[in-house]
């Protein structure tokens, strides 16, 4: 079976309420695959860097994902 890398991009309430261990379960239980969680600024991913995390995922393909909230 071959793998295939995921980034999941979202915008988060500021406040981070949702931990990074809900978020990661909750994100899985929709997916049905492992996520671990990144948690980067808007601000920084808007801006230019060589931060090596985000400068690998901006040269990989992107699609978008429509995933409705859980209730």
């Amino acid at each position: 079976m071959d793998e295939v890398d995921r980034a999941i991009l979202a915008v988060l309430e500021k406040d981070g309420r949702i931990s990074n261990a809900d978020l990661a379960e909750r994100v899985s239980r929709q997916l049905g695959r492992e996520v671990n969680v990144h948690r980067i600024a808007p601000e920084s991913w808007a801006a230019s860097t060589t931060d090596p995390f985000i400068t690998s995922v901006r040269e990989r393909p992107l699609t978008q994902l429509n995933l409705d909230q859980e209730a």
